[in-house]
């Protein structure tokens, strides 16, 4: 479903045809298990037994060895070629029964992985693997347990959610039941807006940058090391995070940060000052960032480029 976060619980629950107090009937379930398929990532294909051997035998240092083995054979020392032969087949096979028991292991840590979840079905609380859970199940979940799909929230006490390996923030973030609507409509305006200022321009990927001081040192590459005070808000005014605010200045590899940085602040010079104005797909999308960032936002900075470190 399209902007989920803009959704009442009552627009969802009849969009997915479901009941808060009972889930989805077990037949039902079933079916969109049929439909949809198992919740989770798709694996890429597995390598066979055969193409691991084969691996083993055609990596370049293998190929150099046994041209030097039948370059031995043509030239008559058939010792030296049955020496090198051996420890080629030796090596083969040693990198094939390594690899190949790693990959067995692979697939039985991504078995035990799977976590349990507990849902409403047909009215019943039942205990089911994450990956059986469809589109339109009622999750519950308990301090400690992991979140095992995208979802929406319907009731909650006090919630807080651990984000660091998506957003890289380190505390719990806190969440709430209410829709977020306008986020894409504000978001929008803004951007068209600030394109329409002078001097701005709107890239292919839909930043808007406009220069409000040309700089005059070093132009920054994408995996330099950028050290810039900044401020950021949102399209409604209200400032998220600012560096002029905690007093000093902050540096990060500008590969590391989201896209919109990326992009914009290779198009500055140092002693430079510009404004981004950042789309959601540049910036954090869907899943939005910590409780001052909502899901969906066009997000807008002022920035001073002060230094460049280019990367060793």
């Amino acid at each position: 479903m399209a902007d989920w976060y803009k959704q009442s619980v009552e627009e969802i629950l009849t969009a997915f045809a479901s009941d808060a107090q009972k889930g989805l009937p077990s037949q039902e379930a079933d079916e969109r298990l049929g439909k949809y398929g198992p919740n989770e990532i798709p694996e890429g294909s597995r390598r066979s037994p055969w193409r691991i051997l084969w691996e083993q035998f055609s990596a370049v240092l293998v190929l150099i060895l046994i041209g030097a083995a039948l370059l031995s054979a043509l030239l008559g020392e058939y010792k030296d070629a049955i020496a090198i032969g051996t420890i080629v087949i030796l090596f083969g096979l040693l990198g094939f029964v390594q690899e190949y028991r790693a990959e067995q292991a692979m697939a039985a840590l991504r078995k035990l992985a799977s976590p349990l979840v507990r849902l409403l079905r047909g009215g019943e609380l039942v205990e089911l693997p994450a990956q059986q859970i469809v589109p339109g199940d009622v999750i519950l979940l308990e301090a400690g347990n992991l979140v095992p799909a995208d979802a929406r929230l319907l009731e909650s006490i006090n919630l807080r959610i651990q984000e660091a390996t998506l957003t890289g923030e380190s505390e719990p973030v806190e969440k709430e039941v209410q829709a977020l609507p306008g986020q894409a409509q504000t978001g929008e305006a803004a951007l068209t807006a600030a394109a329409a200022e002078p001097g701005a321009v709107r890239t292919p990927s839909g930043l808007v940058f406009r220069s409000l001081r040309d700089g005059t040192g070093a132009q920054p590459a994408a995996t330099d090391t950028v050290r810039v005070n900044y401020r950021g808000t949102l399209p409604d005014g209200r400032e998220f995070d600012s560096s002029y605010k905690r007093g000093q200045p902050a540096s990060f590899a500008l590969n590391r940060v989201i896209p919109c940085w990326t992009e914009g602040v290779q198009k500055m010079k140092v002693g430079g000052k510009a404004k981004l104005v950042c789309p959601p797909a540049l910036a954090y999308g869907d899943r939005g960032a910590g409780r001052d960032v909502p899901p969906g936002a066009t997000l807008i900075f002022e920035v001073e480029l002060l230094d460049v470190a280019p990367a060793r």
